[in-house]
Parts: structure tokens; C-alpha cells; sequence
């Protein structure tokens, strides 16, 4: 079986004609004919009905023609990333998570990329969850670095690939001037009457949703609740107000000098992750998080 006795089949399939298919693949109807024969005793199924008048499909040949569709297209998106490894115009996005700090594993990771790819350019650019998924739908980055919970919301509108390379405890954000914030260690206990903060639905909807459950898991629902759209709107709420968020240890709030983050235990880790599209182009993304994730265990 070929390629291009596939792209016959296809072809007549779309056009249900073969007069027209054969124009479509510039060749004689007598070798479209030929190849498609081919193509159905090689596999051992009829794949077309036709007469003098019609051409339909049989039960096979609409199974078929959905799976060599996407063969073909897999087949033409290798090409692509492996043509990309010799063009000398590599050139990656990478969208971080606002807060995240990456200097414990970016840097040695995107070096050591480079190194074994030296035409290899990267751009970075950090954003909120929600601008994260937006500009990776519109390839606008190849890689997004965010935290795990947030992968659902990518999944409800592409295809994706989820690699997680960091494991952090969850921590509790407060201000300095909070009555708690000289406790070694803290429960959810003693923050059942004080005021959330936390990212809202409309940026994560799994972290807004994560972190009510958690309350309730714990036995409250939050007396006050407020949203931001970003962490960085939530960082500044924290310094000014004697409320609380559940953040991840690999966050900058913890270099913040204004606020006091203290251990919580809530039963989970809070897994800082790469995501790409499966259908990228970018023929370096998977080798990237392969070399994030030695890095990180490191």
C-alpha cells in the first residue's frame, strides 16, 4: 500500500467521481482506476461501490476514508517537523505562568536545547491561566507552563499533551499584618471566617472550583469570596487585606516581603506542568520538556 494509492482513494471518496478525481491528481482515469484496485485487493476489502452512474462508499470504505484522512495528515505534519529541524529558522514560544518562578529549571533546560540545536531561537512571555490557553489555541506560543489543575480547561477546546515536571506543596498567602502570620503552620480551621482570595471562573474555571471544594472538604464554605484575573491582582489584594489564598511553593508570593506564606496541608501536591498542541509544529517542543523535566529532578 502507498501514499498515493491512499490519496486515489480519498480522492474519489470527496468527489464520488472519478473523472473529477483523476483531474484533481493530474492523472489518467485509467490509473486512478488501477491504483484504487490495487489499493482494495492489497487490503482485502471493497472500498467503493460504482456503477455506470454513482460511486458510493461501502461500510469500509467510510471507515477507511475517515483513518487515512488522519494518517495522511500525520503523515504530512512528520514531514513538516522534521523538514523544521534543517531550515535554520527554529524559533519557540514560551508562555509562563504569571508568578512562576522558573530559574530553577528554565534556563539549564532552554541552555542545553540549545546547545544541541544552536539555530534555535526562544521567546518568552508570561501570562495570566486565560491568556496562556488563548495564545496557545492561536499558536501564538508552542509551550505554556502553568499548574495542572488548569489542564481541563485546555482540553475543553484543543488537543493537547500534559507533562508534569514539578511537584509543590500548597502553601497559604496571608499579609503580614494578618493575625495568623506568625503561626509556624496553620489549618484550614483557622481560616474558616476570613476572606478568600482566589482567581475567578472565567480565567480557571478548574482553580476557582478547586479551590471552593477545598474549603468545603474541610468543612466551611468561605464567609467572603474574591475573584481576580489574575494572581498578580490577587498578590496585591493579599498585601493590603487580612485575607487568604492557597498557593503553590514555586510561586514568587513567596519572595514577597509584605506577605507571610506558611505550609497548609490539603492532601495534594500542586504540579507545575508543560502543555503543547499534538499538533504543533514546532519539532523541538516535546525534546524541551523531556530536557524540563531531567532538569527538574535534578
Amino acid at each position: 500500500m502507498t501514499t498515493f494509492q491512499i490519496k486515489c482513494f480519498l480522492a474519489v471518496a470527496d468527489t464520488l467521481n472519478f473523472t473529477k478525481a483523476a483531474q484533481q491528481l493530474f492523472i489518467a482515469q485509467s490509473s486512478l482506476s488501477r491504483n484504487i484496485f490495487n489499493l482494495e485487493k492489497e487490503i482485502g476489502l471493497t472500498l467503493l461501490n460504482r456503477n455506470k452512474k454513482t460511486v458510493r462508499l461501502t461500510p469500509a470504505g467510510s471507515i477507511l476514508y475517515e483513518e487515512f484522512t488522519k494518517t495522511l495528515n500525520q503523515i504530512e505534519q512528520a514531514i513538516q517537523k522534521a523538514s523544521a529541524t534543517i531550515t535554520g529558522s527554529d524559533r519557540m514560544a514560551i508562555g509562563i505562568l504569571e508568578t512562576q518562578r522558573t530559574a530553577n529549571y528554565l534556563p539549564q533546560a532552554v541552555n542545553q536545547l540549545r546547545a544541541e540545536y544552536p539555530n534555535i531561537s526562544a521567546t518568552f512571555q508570561r501570562g495570566t491561566f486565560k491568556q496562556l490557553r488563548d495564545w496557545l489555541a492561536a499558536d501564538e506560543i508552542d509551550l505554556a507552563i502553568t499548574l495542572g489543575f488548569d489542564l481541563p480547561d485546555y482540553q475543553a477546546s484543543m488537543d493537547v499533551s500534559c507533562q508534569s515536571f514539578i511537584r509543590s506543596l500548597p502553601i497559604c498567602a496571608l499579609s503580614r499584618l494578618h493575625p495568623l502570620a506568625e503561626q509556624q503552620s496553620i489549618t484550614f480551621e483557622d481560616l474558616k471566617n476570613d476572606t478568600l482570595v482566589t482567581i475567578g471562573p472565567e480565567v480557571s474555571s478548574c482553580g476557582y472550583e478547586g479551590m471552593i471544594l477545598l474549603c468545603q472538604l474541610h468543612g466551611f464554605e468561605p464567609k467572603d469570596i474574591i475573584t481576580t484575573y489574575s494572581l498578580e491582582s490577587s498578590m496585591l489584594i493579599l498585601e493590603n487585606n487580612n485575607c487568604f489564598s492557597i498557593i503553590d511553593e514555586n510561586s514568587n508570593f513567596v519572595n514577597n516581603p509584605a506577605l507571610r506564606c506558611i505550609p497548609i496541608s490539603t492532601g495534594n501536591t500542586l504540579n507545575v506542568v508543560a502543555i503543547w498542541k499534538n499538533n504543533s509544529s514546532q519539532p523541538y517542543v516535546s525534546h524541551l520538556v523531556s530536557l524540563l523535566t531531567q532538569t527538574a529532578k535534578k
